[in-house]
């Protein structure tokens, strides 16, 4: 298994402090073959333990129970964050258990790939909306309408010098004006 049971789930990429662009996006730095190769490769033995059915006494038990407790985790963070602006019902509950499970598998999958995927969710097109603008005022706020799939490297696992936009997959946020 080459090491996998020690991995720790995170489903959040840290940025390098320091190392911001002009327009405020964090910018990564250029990954070796080698580690890339090592990403999903390792991801891939993690996504077998999660999709396929193994004992308790299996050694990629410890991938799934680690998993199962960072889908936990993300579930109660999130419940703590909702739960401070609005009251949490069963219903609620059950989408934060569903969007926490979803992320997370995605994430696997995401890392699983040969070339590198990730969402962005800065520097999108604007789309902008007028709803009963005020002489003078100029309130506004933006929302997210659709992140953007950027993609780095290509399907053989190499070529990691670009990042390009996965087609059909543009984000957008949309501006609306008050």
């Amino acid at each position: 298994m080459h090491g996998t049971e020690s991995i720790m789930w995170i489903f959040v990429d840290l940025a390098i402090p320091g190392t911001t662009a002009e327009d405020d996006v964090y910018i990564w730095p250029e990954p070796s073959f080698d580690s890339e190769r090592w990403r999903y490769e390792t991801l891939r033995q993690c996504q077998e333990a999660l999709e396929k059915p193994i004992s308790d006494y299996d050694a990629r038990q410890k991938l799934r129970t680690g998993f199962e407790q960072s889908v936990t985790r993300v579930r109660e963070e999130l419940s703590e964050e909702i739960g401070k602006v609005a009251k949490i019902d069963d219903a609620t509950a059950r989408s934060i258990q569903s969007i926490a499970e979803k992320a997370s598998k995605m994430w696997v999958v995401f890392g699983a790939q040969r070339c590198r995927l990730t969402i962005a969710i800065q520097g999108l097109r604007t789309t902008v909306e007028s709803r009963k603008a005020v002489p003078g005022g100029d309130r506004c706020v933006e929302l997210l309408a659709r992140p953007e799939l950027k993609r780095r490297g290509d399907a053989e696992g190499e070529l990691y010098e670009g990042v390009t936009t996965v087609a059909g997959c543009e984000g957008e946020v949309i501006k609306i004006l008050y």
